[in-house]
């Protein structure tokens, strides 16, 4: 199923589907989805998002949804409780804004409405930059907002309830919610063949029945059974190797 479609654009980001030029907004769609998601986590994990876009962490980290397609939730460095909610309506602003400045305009009463014919009355340039400017800010703010889950969830620790020796060198870790730590919330992030660190040893996920229960999940690893482990938390790096950078607002004042 395609991200982002032509029946999107509604409410403050309308697109007329009665003109002549509506016919290429498939490719404006197509060519901003690819290169905003580029610029949001970089070629490496994009390679990786291509090829896993329905996993529940790539899915978590564009549309900000769990598999109970709940908004993910966390704490930030310094312990705000900050709620995600992705990517997709930054796309879908930055895909109007690039989509509509290349249109001819006119005004009505009901705001931007594009001419059919090139002879039509149009609106003046600045009056279709402020309006498509102020989407593009808006298309920014939300950018920055993954910008900043991207790197939150960077190295953040998980905090446990227990962990358990099931035998056969395999042990089980139990997150349940912890109010005001990152825990169960963002166990979403683990996905089956991932590492994360625990005592200062990286170990590989085994399996993950995050989806399978509303209130905790359960992620298994091998150690030698016996051992007795120290934290309270694991760390957990489920983007590796991104790349990202924060957006400018734009303070052209419509002159584009």
């Amino acid at each position: 199923m395609a991200l982002i479609t032509k029946s999107d654009f509604k409410g403050n980001i309308k697109i007329s589907q009665n003109t002549k030029e509506t016919n290429d907004l498939d490719t404006y769609i197509n060519r901003n989805t690819n290169n905003i998601l580029r610029e949001f986590i970089g070629d490496y994990q994009y390679n990786l998002y291509l090829q896993n876009d329905t996993n529940i962490k790539y899915v978590a980290l564009v549309q900000g949804l769990d598999t109970n397609e709940n908004q993910i939730f966390y704490y930030d460095r310094n312990g705000i409780y900050t709620t995600y909610y992705g990517v997709v309506k930054a796309i879908q602003y930055f895909i109007y804004w690039d989509y509509v400045r290349n249109l001819n305009a006119k005004p009505t009463t009901v705001g931007i409405r594009f001419a059919d014919a090139e002879n039509s009355q149009g609106s003046t340039q600045l009056q279709v930059n402020n309006v498509i400017e102020q989407r593009y800010n808006l298309g920014v703010e939300l950018f920055n907002c993954g910008v900043q889950f991207l790197t939150g969830v960077d190295d953040v620790k998980l905090y446990l309830n227990t962990i358990t020796d099931d035998g056969n060198d395999t042990y089980s870790i139990l997150f349940d919610q912890i109010n005001g730590k990152n825990s169960y919330n963002l166990c979403w992030l683990l996905d089956i063949g991932d590492t994360f660190e625990l005592d200062g040893k990286d170990y590989i996920v085994l399996s993950n029945d995050v989806g399978s229960n509303t209130s905790e999940c359960i992620i298994t690893f091998n150690e030698v059974s016996g051992k007795t482990f120290e934290k309270n938390h694991i760390n957990i790096n489920p983007y590796q190797d991104y790349i990202t950078s924060l957006k400018k607002l734009s303070v052209l004042d419509g002159m584009f």
